[in-house]
């Protein structure tokens, strides 16, 4: 089994967010291959991830191709090279049980991760549509590749008029709606993974059991970014909870709640 950790870090403050999972990664994955790909981070950081990472007695490979690339071209690569079955893990991560010792629990789908349903949400002001997040995301890329040509088989052939939809990346998406008769417009944002959610056969969420397997803080190299649109300083509150680490477990069920709410 492979795991593929993409990291970022956009400035120090965030370092201890952009290396979080490797204190635990060894009780989540006792085994796994590990390849850590640094992306969108100043050079100096990129080698304080590296450091972190052995330090934890990790002994990552490292690819240097998405150095000044996005998450999703990340994504969307393995996607297409990896050949057996692997994961996606988020640095903000702390893991409190082995994934390896359950992975029977995915042996028959293309994608498996932990549901995010539908929600309102503050920073993109939009109804955002349900998905499994890529905090930690099973990939079987034969059954992904199979599962993606049978969506794609249902569509006309792509011309530049019938373009085939990009399923990883985020987008908004305009409706009309009626509201006591009149039309009125709603935008809905269909965050990572969440088209692919909504076309694919063969992608399931995280049993309970999976799901308390981990804990993951969400937002973490962005935490600057999405912070204000809740009024929260999330970087302070992410330092907060990674000192107290005891203190993180069971998050998972709160954020349920916050997301159903």
């Amino acid at each position: 089994m492979k795991v593929i950790i993409p990291a970022a870090c956009f400035n120090a403050e965030q370092l201890d967010a952009a290396t979080f999972v490797f204190k635990t990664l060894r009780v989540g994955f006792p085994t796994a291959e590990v390849l850590l790909v640094i992306g969108n981070t100043a050079p100096e950081l990129r080698e304080a991830i590296i450091d972190a990472a052995k330090r934890s007695g990790l002994d990552p490979t490292c690819n240097d191709d998405f150095a000044t690339r996005s998450l999703f071209d990340i994504y969307e690569s393995f996607l297409e090279t990896e050949q057996r079955p692997f994961f996606y893990c988020d640095t903000d991560i702390i893991f409190w049980d082995s994934i390896e010792a359950r992975l029977r629990q995915f042996s028959h789908v293309a994608m498996a991760g932990r549901f995010i349903p539908k929600f309102y949400d503050n920073f993109t002001r939009c109804i955002t549509m349900p998905r499994v997040h890529n905090c930690l995301l099973y990939v079987d890329p034969y059954r992904w590749r199979r599962a993606t040509q049978e969506y794609f088989s249902m569509l006309p052939s792509p011309t530049e008029y019938t373009p085939r939809p990009d399923l990883v990346r985020p987008r908004f998406v305009a409706m009309q709606e009626l509201q006591e008769g009149y039309p009125v417009p709603k935008n809905y944002f269909y965050d990572t993974w969440a088209m692919a959610y909504a076309a694919l056969s063969g992608i399931t969420k995280f049993s309970e059991e999976i799901d308390a397997c981990f804990d993951h803080l969400n937002c973490g190299s962005i935490a600057h970014f999405i912070g204000p649109a809740y009024g929260v300083d999330l970087v302070a509150r992410h330092r907060q909870l990674m000192q107290d680490p005891k203190s993180i477990r069971g998050l998972w069920r709160r954020q349920r709640q916050r997301y159903e709410s």
